[in-house]
C-alpha cells in the first residue's frame, strides 16, 4: 500500500502543478521522481496476466495476439479506436478513458494519429505507436509512464521491445483486400495485422524482419490498376489460359476466365494489362496453314518395280488401303504416308535417284484456315487447278492420278503443333472404261496428322502399273514377210510408275482480331 501511497501523491501533485504554468521545472522534478518510484518498485507493483487473457482476438482466423515480453501485459481492449487528426496527447486521453488506465506523456511523445481499427488491445496500440513515433513506455499499475526509449534502455537496462517494430502503412491505389492477403502471408506466428478500411491503412505489430518485408512489398504493389476485357474470336480460353496467368503480377493482378461468353478479363498495372492484351490478340489471329510441296514421278526400274519401301524411310508410318467402286484396276490401292524432318528430305531426295528416273511434274500450294473444313483437288493433268503455281515450271500427266480431298487443320498457336485430317478420292486417268489403267475411285477413312510447322509430310505408294510391249530388230531383214519373224525378237515388260506428293506446312497469321 505504501507503494500506491506514493503514486497516488505524485500523481496528485503533477496535477496541482499543471494547472500553475509558471511551475514547469518543478513538473518535470516530478515527472523524474515518479518514474524512480516506479523503477524502485516495479517487482513488487507489475502484475503479469495469462496469455489465455491477454487480447481480444482479431478474427475469426483466431491469429495469436502479438506478446511483448519487455513489459507488463496489457489486456485492456479497445473494442473500436476512430481517431482523425488527433495529437498523440489527446489520443492518450482517449485510451484512458476508454481503458481506465492513467497515461503520463512526456514531451517526447509528439506527433498526429488517424487510425480506425476494431479489437486492438491497449498494449498492441501503444506498441504500435510508440515504434511508429518513436518512444518507449513502461506500466507500473494503472499507471503507463512514457519516455525515450534511450531513457527507457538506462532506467531498465534493457532495450524497449527488442527485436519488434510497428508500422503503419497507407494503401495508395491499389486493392486493400488482397494488399491485406499479402501482409498475413508474410506476418510471423505472432505477428498481428488490423486493417484500417476507413483510411486505407494497415497496421503491422510483428518482428522487425516482417514489418519491413511487408513495408517493402506494400510500397512495390501499391500501384494504380486497371481492368481491360478481351473477346477471343480465333482461339479458345484453354489455348491461352496458362500463358495468359503467368504474366500477371502476383498478389496484384488477376485474370478472370469466361468460357461462356469466350473472353478474358485482365485486372494489373496499367503496363502490363497493355502487354497482355497486345499478347492475346497476337494469338487471337485468323491462322493459316499453307502447304507447300510437289508432285514426283519416278519411273521405277525392274529392281525397284514395287515402289519405294517407305515404311522404311518415314518416322511415324501409315498404311490406308483404298476401298474402290468401279472396275478393278492393276494400279495401287493403298496410300502409305508419314513424316520426315529437313535433314532427312534432303537426304531422301537425293536418294530416289536409285529407286528410277526422277521427274518434278509440278509445285503446288495448299492454303487453309484453322478450324474450317475445304476440298482441293490434285490433278496431275490440270494447269489451271488453284493449287499450281504458274510462275513456276510444270510438267502435265495425263496418265497420272487426281486427287480429290477434304481437308481440314487445326492450330495450337503456343505450341505450333498442327492437327491435320485428310480425306481422299483417287482416280486414275487413261484407259478405256474396263481396261487395265481406267478409271477407278477410291475411298478411304480419313488420314490423321499430328506434326510440327517443320516437318515434311509425304504420300507416296501412289503406283500406276502398266505393260510395255517392245519389237527390236535387224533392219530391212527383220522387215520381211514370213522369214523376218527370224530376225525381230517380241518383249513384253513392266513399265511402272511411282507418284509422290511432298508437302510442307507452314503456319501463317493473316489480321488480328477485332
Amino acid at each position: 500500500m505504501g507503494h500506491y501511497k506514493h503514486i497516488y501523491f505524485y500523481i496528485f501533485f503533477y496535477l496541482v502543478l499543471s494547472v500553475c504554468p509558471a511551475q514547469a521545472a518543478e513538473r518535470e522534478i516530478v515527472v523524474d521522481q515518479m518514474l524512480d518510484a516506479f523503477e524502485d518498485d516495479s517487482t513488487t507493483a507489475e502484475t503479469v496476466m495469462p496469455d489465455s487473457e491477454y487480447s481480444t482476438v482479431l478474427n475469426a482466423q483466431k491469429v495469436e495476439p502479438f506478446k511483448t515480453p519487455d513489459q507488463a501485459v496489457l489486456k485492456e481492449a479497445l473494442h473500436s479506436l476512430d481517431i482523425k487528426g488527433l495529437p498523440l496527447r489527446n489520443v492518450f486521453n482517449e485510451i484512458s478513458q476508454k481503458a481506465g488506465l492513467t497515461l503520463v506523456a512526456s514531451e517526447q511523445a509528439q506527433g498526429v494519429l488517424t487510425l480506425s481499427v476494431e479489437d486492438i488491445s491497449v498494449a498492441e496500440l501503444l506498441s504500435v505507436l510508440a515504434h511508429v513515433y518513436g518512444f518507449a513506455f513502461d506500466r507500473q499499475g494503472d499507471v503507463i509512464a512514457f519516455m525515450t526509449p534511450a531513457d527507457y534502455q538506462v532506467r531498465m537496462g534493457k532495450e524497449f521491445q527488442k527485436g519488434q517494430t510497428a508500422a503503419i502503412v497507407k494503401i495508395e491505389q491499389a486493392d486493400l483486400a488482397g494488399m491485406e492477403i499479402l501482409a498475413r502471408a508474410l506476418k510471423t506466428e505472432t505477428g498481428r495485422i488490423f486493417i484500417d478500411y476507413k483510411n486505407r491503412q494497415i497496421v503491422v505489430l510483428d518482428a522487425a524482419a516482417s514489418v519491413g518485408a511487408i513495408k517493402s512489398l506494400m510500397k512495390e504493389r501499391d500501384v494504380i490498376v486497371t481492368t481491360k476485357t478481351i473477346a477471343l474470336v480465333n482461339v479458345t480460353i484453354g489455348e491461352l489460359k496458362g500463358e495468359v496467368e503467368k504474366l500477371i503480377h502476383p498478389g496484384l493482378g488477376k485474370v478472370e476466365f469466361n468460357e461462356s461468353e469466350q473472353s478474358i478479363t485482365v485486372t494489373d498495372q496499367p503496363e502490363t494489362v497493355v502487354s497482355i492484351v497486345q499478347f492475346i490478340q497476337s494469338q487471337d489471329q485468323k491462322i493459316e496453314v499453307v502447304l507447300e510441296g510437289k508432285i514426283v514421278r519416278i519411273m521405277l526400274n525392274e529392281e525397284h518395280a514395287d515402289g519405294v519401301d517407305w515404311e522404311a524411310i518415314l518416322s511415324d508410318y501409315q498404311q490406308v488401303e483404298l476401298n474402290g467402286t468401279g472396275e478393278e484396276s492393276s494400279n495401287s490401292h493403298q496410300i502409305q504416308f508419314g513424316m520426315l524432318s529437313e535433314e532427312d528430305f534432303d537426304v531422301l531426295l537425293e536418294a530416289l535417284d536409285t529407286v528410277g528416273d526422277v521427274e518434278d511434274l509440278m509445285p503446288i500450294e495448299i492454303k487453309a484456315v484453322s478450324g474450317q473444313e475445304q476440298t482441293f483437288i490434285i490433278d496431275t493433268n490440270n494447269p489451271f487447278s488453284s493449287l499450281m503455281l504458274p510462275e513456276k515450271d510444270f510438267q502435265l500427266d495425263p496418265q497420272g492420278f487426281k486427287l480429290n480431298t477434304q481437308f481440314m487443320a487445326q492450330v495450337v498457336p503456343l505450341e505450333k503443333n498442327i492437327s491435320m485430317r485428310f480425306l481422299f478420292q483417287l482416280f486414275w486417268m487413261g484407259g478405256n472404261v474396263g481396261d487395265s489403267g481406267a478409271v477407278v475411285i477410291r475411298a478411304h477413312e480419313p488420314v490423321m496428322f499430328q506434326v510440327k510447322s517443320d516437318m515434311h509430310l509425304v504420300f507416296g505408294g501412289l503406283l500406276k502399273r502398266q505393260t510395255v510391249s517392245r519389237t527390236r530388230k535387224v533392219p530391212l531383214l527383220g522387215d520381211l514377210p514370213v522369214l523376218g519373224g527370224a530376225f525381230r525378237r517380241d518383249r513384253v515388260h513392266s513399265d511402272n510408275a511411282e507418284y509422290i506428293i511432298f508437302l510442307k506446312p507452314k503456319i501463317e497469321k493473316s489480321g488480328s482480331a477485332k
